[in-house]
């Protein structure tokens, strides 16, 4: 019926009979949790788990929170930043699919405010509108940035590798600052080169 539990500074939780397992109190930094075995092929695992048994779509199956100080109050005292393990779908006998999300606070919690999501198949999600992708350092990044319900823009040169493939019927590859030459697909026998000046041909 002890209520609190006081070590001291440097302080070791051993456990296990071998005690291969250890808890350690780092002073005024923090813990260290380590694996002390040292054969072959013995990582440190850190589960957490649910023993919810019914594990339904988009339900949280677990979720660390990082959090300020609670000195400023308000905003300051709700969760910084969160990683959540999220079902995709009712857990069964063939499925236990699931996505990692990563919430970001901006004045509010970032619980439930995913700024993006890798999904079971591997697949990167940005999930806000006109979010970027940014490469590069500080000085020379180059942004691929999301434009609402059209598509996406960089705000460079664009390279691909040996082909490049637009998808739609009717596409239109446009070239320049101004976007004043275009190729356009006609939707089924060929293309249209357009421009704003004169066409040279070297």
């Amino acid at each position: 019926n002890f209520s609190d539990l006081y070590l001291a500074d440097g302080a070791v939780i051993n456990l296990g009979d071998d005690q291969d397992v250890t808890l350690t109190h780092v002073p005024d930094v923090g813990v260290t949790l380590s694996h002390n075995a040292t054969g072959d092929d013995l990582p440190l695992v850190f589960k957490l788990k649910s023993e919810e048994d019914a594990i339904t779509a988009d339900e949280t199956i677990a979720r660390i929170d990082f959090e300020a100080g609670d000195s400023d109050g308000t905003d300051a005292v709700l969760p910084a930043a969160s990683i959540a393990a999220v079902a995709e779908a009712t857990f069964g006998s063939g499925d236990n699919s699931t996505k990692l999300t990563f919430g970001l606070g901006e004045s509010v919690t970032s619980v439930g405010r995913t700024c993006f999501t890798m999904d079971h198949d591997g697949d990167f999600h940005l999930n806000r509108d006109s979010r970027s992708i940014k490469f590069g350092d500080s000085g020379t990044q180059i942004a691929l940035t999301h434009i609402d319900n059209t598509g996406l823009s960089t705000n460079g040169d664009f390279t691909v590798g040996d082909d490049l493939l637009l998808n739609s019927d009717s596409a239109v590859f446009s070239m320049g600052a101004g976007a004043d030459v275009t190729i356009t697909h006609d939707g089924s026998t060929g293309a249209t080169l357009a421009s704003a000046g004169d066409f040279i041909i070297d």
